[in-house]
């Protein structure tokens, strides 16, 4: 009984002591790393003010606004959205100054978007002053926000570009020996790519609004592609034969009502597993052109994806045509 006794008190003693632990108690590393786990996870970019910005940290009490801003990682991760009119506000162009100065010597992961062309020149001056940190960015901008960027991105491994409006020269390549991830979209049709990247390096490439004749020559370059999108607008080009030997994935869409038929036919993708295509985008006898294709690539496909409208027949002509494929799936886009 008084072991029974003992042992309870015992218990009341820890759980009172729990109780009033604090999380100020821990090491200041230890409260930076649980700080850093409120936010979501890295590369992705919290808002700049909100119930997952650190700034929210940082306003709870002056111990925890001292460990918050203490940890540059809180403030790798910053995203801007830029309004539709010129100037910009002041606002957001301050607080990215200022989580710019808190991270430190850390990696990173940088979007901006702005809406009216031009007005996002301000926050790219900003963010080019610290290019040799640059990991993942993602920019909506013109071309001409971009020209005072001069020397090495040592650390870029993701870059994602949207350009409204013509571009006259591309710009310098920098050297980017880390890259492997590139997303290319422009508005304009029959555009020059704004800077020449290295190519073969990559292994996920993404191009909206292209032709096939103008990413032909970057396709052929990209030998070591994983992962291809392609968003085409014409395909009446007399081109020569593309093979991407390790490509394992490949998404096609085509603007309008153009067929991607001859632009398959000279593609060679020997590794491919995934395809996801637009039915309509085959010819006139797309299951026996995508027979076709395969065949000639000598793929093995796990999964094949054909969008576009739904009928029962045209269903059943695909599963006829590949029984031997895993997963064969019809989604209406």
């Amino acid at each position: 009984m008084d072991l029974e006794t003992s042992s309870a008190g015992a218990l009341q003693v820890k759980e009172r002591g729990l109780s009033s632990l604090s999380i100020l108690t821990l090491p200041t590393e230890l409260v930076g790393e649980i700080f850093a786990h409120f936010l979501p996870a890295y590369p992705l970019r919290p808002p700049l003010v909100g119930s997952l910005s650190p700034t929210l940290l940082s306003h709870v009490c002056h111990e925890w606004r001292e460990i918050a801003i203490a940890t540059p990682e809180l403030w790798r991760a910053i995203a801007v959205s830029l309004p539709s009119y010129s100037p910009p506000a002041e606002g957001p162009l301050h607080i990215m100054d200022l989580w710019l100065k808190r991270s430190r010597g850390c990696a990173l992961s940088l979007e901006i978007t702005a809406e009216y062309r031009g007005s996002a020149s301000a926050a790219v001056a900003l963010v080019v002053l610290h290019a040799a940190r640059w990991e993942y960015v993602k920019f909506h901008v013109s071309p001409a926000d971009l020209r005072t960027l001069v020397g090495p991105l040592p650390m870029l491994r993701q870059l994602d570009l949207a350009f409204d409006g013509h571009i006259d020269d591309p710009l310098p390549a920098p050297d980017m020996p880390l890259l492997c991830t590139v997303a290319l979209d422009f508005n304009y049709e029959d555009q020059s790519y704004p800077i020449a990247l290295p190519w073969a390096q990559l292994t996920s490439l993404t191009i909206i609004h292209t032709t096939p004749e103008e990413c032909a020559p970057l396709l052929q370059q990209a030998l070591n592609l994983i992962h291809c999108e392609l968003g085409l607008v014409y395909d009446d080009a007399d081109l020569q034969d593309i093979t991407l030997p390790r490509l394992k994935s490949l998404i096609l869409t085509v603007g309008g009502s153009n067929s991607l038929a001859s632009f398959l036919a000279i593609l060679q993708v020997p590794s491919l597993c995934i395809l996801r295509i637009a039915d309509a985008l085959l010819g006139n006898s797309p299951v026996e052109f995508l027979r076709s294709f395969i065949a000639k690539s000598g793929c093995t496909l796990e999964e094949l994806a054909v969008t576009g409208t739904r009928s029962i027949e045209r269903d059943e002509a695909y599963r006829q045509a590949f029984p031997s494929i895993p997963k064969l799936s019809f989604p209406s886009e």
